[in-house]
């Protein structure tokens, strides 16, 4: 014991004689221990937990291929074909991004993400709503597409996690969804 307090208090002298070496060795740990958990946690995130889907190994995304090798979308109307036409796969479900949507608030608009999904997008990947409901049968199509699904996170930031949001009117860039 006598011996780690000799070692404590020479390395207190020691970084009292040179005070920048001291804080250059103390950023370079914290940069690296740092560095490590960053990147520790994306692995973890990424690779060795299991993505929040039912059975994540049965979702594959199909592609198709240009005639110069470059990956393209499918249209709406190749996605229609190939969700009429398949023999192979349990169930296909058609995604698009968006670059954002304004919603309406009483304090003004709010940006948001926007993804809209086929009326079977959420079926796909067993993903229930904590409230409400997902899309019906025929509501991915124009003229019955003005339904909305909250996510987790602009339910309890723009409502308050009010329950009185379900069945009830939102401006989503000048349109109505429920």
């Amino acid at each position: 014991m006598e011996s780690i307090l000799q070692d404590v208090r020479y390395t207190f002298r020691q970084l009292r004689k040179s005070p920048g070496f001291a804080l250059i060795a103390v950023l370079t740990l914290s940069l690296g221990v740092g560095g490590a958990t960053a990147i520790f946690s994306v692995i973890d995130a990424v690779i060795l937990r299991p993505l929040p889907y039912n059975q994540p190994d049965r979702i594959y995304v199909p592609q198709i291929l240009s005639r110069e090798g470059y990956t393209q979308p499918f249209s709406l109307p190749s996605f229609k074909d190939f969700r009429t036409q398949n023999h192979v796969f349990a169930a296909l479900s058609a995604v698009s991004s968006y670059q954002g949507v304004n919603l309406e608030t009483p304090s003004g608009p709010v940006a948001l993400d926007w993804v809209q999904g086929s009326d079977d997008f959420f079926d796909v990947f067993g993903i229930a709503p904590i409230l409400g409901r997902s899309y019906r049968p025929g509501e991915d199509q124009p003229g019955k597409n003005n339904v909305a699904v909250l996510s987790y996170g602009v339910w309890q930031t723009n409502f308050g996690g009010q329950t009185s949001v379900i069945g009830r009117a939102l401006e989503l860039n000048g349109h109505s969804y429920t």
